[in-house]
């Protein structure tokens, strides 16, 4: 008689371990800038996670969430999206190699969900110190405002071979937007 999964794995000695985790890096809850940096990032993961809630703090429309690698502004970012907002059909878009950043969701305002609403997002940047490779990242991100909400899924390029040891998230319109305050962005390195 074969044992029953749990009872065989309750007879093995010593410690089940795992090859893979999530470490935490950083941590960042702006309010009042439109930025947040992530200097000096350890190059010892084989990806990283970002985990966010964040809005701005300007009571017009929201805008874009963007990222933005090792400080370079040039135009080598592109950027891929599927959404649904409310009850409208989902739909698409994409951005050309003139980016100079890459959305990872959209930013809640009063203007446009209405007061203490925020956007919740997951951003995997994957091999991030792979040098042979341009860089890659996933965003699944959304927010809830009584039916009227959106969820998004994007995916973006960096096209470049460097590794990465700087992150910018920033508001779209940087200068004239900032971040609410209880924005938090958590910097994740993933073992693997």
């Amino acid at each position: 008689m074969t044992p029953i999964l749990g009872i065989q794995a309750s007879q093995i000695s010593g410690h089940l371990t795992s090859t893979t985790g999530y470490v935490s890096i950083a941590t960042s809850s702006p309010s009042g800038t439109g930025q947040v940096t992530f200097n000096s990032i350890p190059s010892v993961y084989k990806h990283l996670q970002i985990r966010g809630i964040y809005r701005n703090n300007t009571n017009v429309s929201g805008d874009d969430a963007r990222i933005r690698f090792n400080n370079d502004s040039t135009a080598v970012y592109i950027s891929h999206r599927f959404f649904g907002l409310g009850t409208t059909p989902p739909s698409s878009n994409s951005s050309g190699t003139g980016d100079t950043s890459i959305s990872i969701g959209y930013n809640t305002a009063d203007g446009s969900t209405g007061a203490n609403i925020f956007t919740a997002g997951i951003i995997d940047i994957y091999d991030y110190t792979n040098t042979n490779k341009n860089k890659t990242v996933k965003t699944l991100d959304g927010f809830d405002n009584s039916g009227s909400g959106t969820i998004q899924l994007q995916s973006g390029l960096w096209a470049s071979n460097s590794a990465i040891n700087r992150i910018d998230l920033y508001c779209y319109n940087l200068g004239s937007n900032n971040w609410a305050s209880g924005t938090t962005f958590a910097l994740y390195g993933i073992e693997g």
